[in-house]
Parts: structure tokens; C-alpha cells; sequence
């Protein structure tokens, strides 16, 4: 599994720290049921992980052309059973032809299926990405990387910070990673990586970010 960076990066300690957990990455976070994709810097909704993870089913591939306001859609979909193509226009403000190309588009690619005059999203769809896991790597300012992480959640599963093993030590304990559900992991340089603490499964609740990141991973990555 390769990273794909998707703006330059900062160099420095911190990257040298993202380098060397790289290395370790397909073990700590094994699959054998699903492809992966992993992207570094990557922007979601305003946000710049330093690394993402994304475990994403085969269907993934059938969205390989990019679709104007597919994130709006899908997340609308998402939240209810079915919809009639008034009713998703309103929600998403979509231009009206604009809506009717991106839905044929979508219907096309067996994301959304229509029965009669409604569209519901596919099955597969619900769930296409069903594991994100997201890390923060700092060198010091493990705060920042905490509160950066806490925005992850929105969108992924399982959200980390990564820091160096000796400060990973001393913080393992802190209120901010016990009682959010924040994994931690300690890199130490020319050794294995330490998970100190796993991060609490959380299901995404901002969609329009989840299907912004599956979009991107069909159309660049998938």
C-alpha cells in the first residue's frame, strides 16, 4: 500500500515521523477483506489529515467519472429511504440540470437505482467505505493534534494522534484521548511503532465529507 499526497509536504521532524510510520502501517491496520487507498494531506471539507487510511468495497470502481455534487446527493440518500428528484433538489440546491446529469450519471453507475419516480442509493453505497481511519502527527503540540483528530471523527471510524514513543508515554493518560475515543500511537525512530491506546469506533456523521473521500478515491485512486 503506497501514499498519495495531495499537497506538498511540510518536511522537517514531523514528516521524518510520518516516514517511519508508514512503515508500520499495513500491520497495525491489517485487511484482508477489502482494498486500501491511503492519501497524506488530503483536504476534507477544510480539514488536512496527515494521513488517511480508507478500506473501500469493490463497488467503488463503477463511480469512475467524476459527478458534480455526488457528495450532496449520496449524504442525502443516506438519510432517507428514497426521494423523488424535487424533493433531493430542494435539499441539495443543485441547479436542475445539473441534478438530472449528475442522477443519470449515478444511476449509471449503479450508485442510486430508481423505482418508479423515486431514487433510493444502492445497498453497497450505505456502507462503500466501511472502515476510515485518520492520524494526526505532531512532534510536540499534541493538543492541536487531538483537537485536529476530533474533526476526523466526523467522517471516519477511527481517529489517531501520532506523536514520538516518549511523549506518547507521558500523555497516554490524558482526559483528552480517554474520554473522546482518540487513539494514540507512539513512533519511535529505527523501531516498531506502540499503540499506547486504540481509538473507539465511531460511525461518521457528516456524509457529504464521507462521499467527498469516496468520490476522490474512485475517480483518483480506486
Amino acid at each position: 500500500m503506497t501514499i498519495t499526497y495531495y499537497s506538498v509536504r511540510r518536511g522537517g521532524a514531523e514528516s521524518r515521523l510520518e516516514d517511519n510510520l508508514l512503515d508500520e502501517l499495513q500491520d497495525a491496520f491489517p485487511e484482508r477483506k477489502y482494498k486500501q487507498w491511503m492519501g497524506g494531506a488530503f483536504n476534507i471539507g477544510g480539514s488536512f489529515p496527515d494521513i488517511v487510511i480508507v478500506s473501500y468495497r469493490p463497488e467503488l470502481t463503477w463511480l469512475q467519472e467524476e459527478v458534480a455534487g455526488a457528495e450532496f446527493i449520496l449524504a442525502y440518500l443516506h438519510r432517507v429511504s428514497s426521494a423523488r428528484f424535487e424533493t433531493i433538489q430542494k435539499r441539495t440546491l443543485i441547479e436542475t440540470r445539473h441534478l438530472r446529469l449528475s442522477i443519470d450519471k449515478l444511476i449509471d453507475a449503479k450508485v442510486i437505482r430508481k423505482k418508479k419516480q423515486a431514487y433510493h442509493l444502492d445497498k453497497a453505497w450505505r456502507d462503500i467505505l466501511p472502515r476510515i481511519i485518520t492520524i494526526e502527527a505532531k512532534i510536540s503540540k499534541w493538543r492541536i493534534a487531538v483537537a485536529q483528530a476530533m474533526n476526523n471523527t466526523l467522517f471516519a471510524h477511527y481517529s489517531y494522534v501520532a506523536v514520538p514513543l516518549d511523549l506518547a508515554k507521558r500523555i497516554s493518560n490524558e482526559s483528552a484521548f480517554n474520554q473522546k475515543g482518540i487513539g494514540l500511537i507512539g513512533v519511535a525512530q529505527g523501531a516498531d511503532s506502540c499503540f499506547v491506546k486504540n481509538a473507539v469506533s465511531k460511525y461518521p456523521s457528516l456524509w457529504s465529507y464521507y462521499y467527498s473521500l469516496a468520490s476522490t478515491i474512485a475517480t483518483n485512486g480506486g
